[in-house]
């Protein structure tokens, strides 16, 4: 004889794009299979997407560790069927689960997209019938907690794909000249113009990654060269000559999009050149400075002797760092954010180094780490832009 319980749960999430985007992630079958079926661990065996009313979606697919977690050789089936549709508005559906042929749960979903400020409500709905077996009211709202996550990075995603390509630009400072790369999506909320660290120009991919990451989340970018990489030296400028460019930089970004709110800063090297620039005479409409991979010392060479500027910068400051970073010991850097006070905040990233880079064994890959970095940097960016829309 087989049991039955009920159970239901609600979840409102925010995200900062269209209904129309969100939507689509749910709609477009390769973005609604990169979100809910695939991710790491998982194995696919078939998925299809059929997304109309009447139509269905189905998929097979087991957890590489599902012998070890169930004693046996696991495959979890999924058959949805869709009974109401309204385009960037409302999804109604019912789904069924089975875990090795055998059901174990049916529920009734309603997904609902609504208009908010600088963005979209969703708000996802379910009471479910579990079986002998089944995963339970708890483990099931759990497992659509992250699934909406997903739902978020793919919508920015869709947003990344409509940007439009960077625009090479010139930027003049003093009597010399060096390069840019303006990249903006269609409908930026915010500005941030960052620099290259001492080893890499601005189109190495790193950079590439950070501009393309937050043209998908709703930030436009302007990168560009120190004039000893436009001129094809090995060697940094003098901290004076740096801070020229840092300031020509601005003045530009300024010129390109007068109505965004500003931001500054760079990767390691860039990062601190800007923030000693910033010390010493505010950089005009910059709102706040964000760091990837601040330099706080050479690598063997604990000190905080770099962080003695900080102190005179008037802005709000965001330190994004990983623990293992041979060029900020914790020890030293953890000290320095606490003695700026509430202007400044620390956001650690266990087991990535100074590229971010984290090994194999964390269980973690490169690309989730900086997608959790671009995530906070953005988020942070647009909450002093509006309040709420980080919400």
């Amino acid at each position: 004889m087989t049991t039955t319980t009920h159970g239901s749960f609600i979840i409102e999430r925010r995200y900062e794009a269209s209904p129309q985007r969100v939507f689509a992630a749910w709609a477009d079958p390769t973005a609604k299979r990169a979100w809910f079926a695939e991710g790491e661990g998982w194995d696919i065996q078939s998925y299809e997407l059929d997304f109309r009313e009447g139509g269905a979606e189905r998929s097979k697919f087991h957890h590489q560790k599902g012998v070890e977690t169930f004693g046996e050789e696991t495959w979890f089936g999924n058959d949805t069927a869709f009974n109401e549709i309204v385009p960037n508005e409302r999804i109604i559906f019912t789904y069924a689960m089975d875990r090795n042929g055998v059901r174990f749960s049916v529920s009734l979903a309603t997904v609902e997209f609504k208009s908010a400020q600088q963005g979209t409500r969703l708000i996802f709905s379910e009471n479910g019938a579990f079986f002998d077996g089944a995963d339970g009211i708890k483990m099931r709202e759990a497992g659509w907690q992250e699934l909406l996550q997903k739902t978020g990075r793919a919508s920015r995603e869709r947003r990344h794909i409509e940007a439009v390509t960077p625009q090479q630009i010139s930027i003049q400072v003093g009597d010399a000249g060096t390069s840019g790369l303006w990249l903006a999506p269609d409908d930026p909320r915010a500005l941030y113009v960052f620099a290259h660290g001492a080893g890499a120009g601005m189109a190495h991919k790193s950079m590439a990654a950070i501009a393309d990451g937050l043209a998908a989340r709703g930030v436009a970018t302007l990168r560009y060269n120190f004039l000893y990489v436009e001129r094809g030296s090995k060697r940094p400028d003098a901290p004076a000559l740096a801070h020229a460019a840092v300031r020509a930089a601005v003045a530009e970004a300024r010129k390109l999009a007068p109505s965004l709110p500003l931001f500054a800063g760079g990767k390691s090297f860039g990062g601190r050149m800007t923030s000693q620039t910033q010390a010493k005479a505010a950089l005009p409409g910059v709102w706040g400075l964000v760091f990837f991979a601040f330099p706080l010392h050479p690598a063997g060479k604990p000190s905080d002797e770099r962080a003695a500027h900080l102190s005179e910068v008037d802005a709000p400051m965001l330190f994004l760092q990983g623990e293992k970073d041979a060029l900020a010991d914790l020890t030293l850097l953890c000290p320095v954010v606490d003695a700026l006070g509430a202007r400044a905040e620390l956001a650690l990233y266990p087991d990535a180094d100074h590229s971010f880079h984290v090994p194999a064994k964390s269980g973690r890959k490169d690309a989730d780490v900086l997608a959790d970095i671009l995530d906070r940097a953005a988020d942070w960016m647009l909450a002093r832009v509006q309040p709420n829309a980080a919400a």
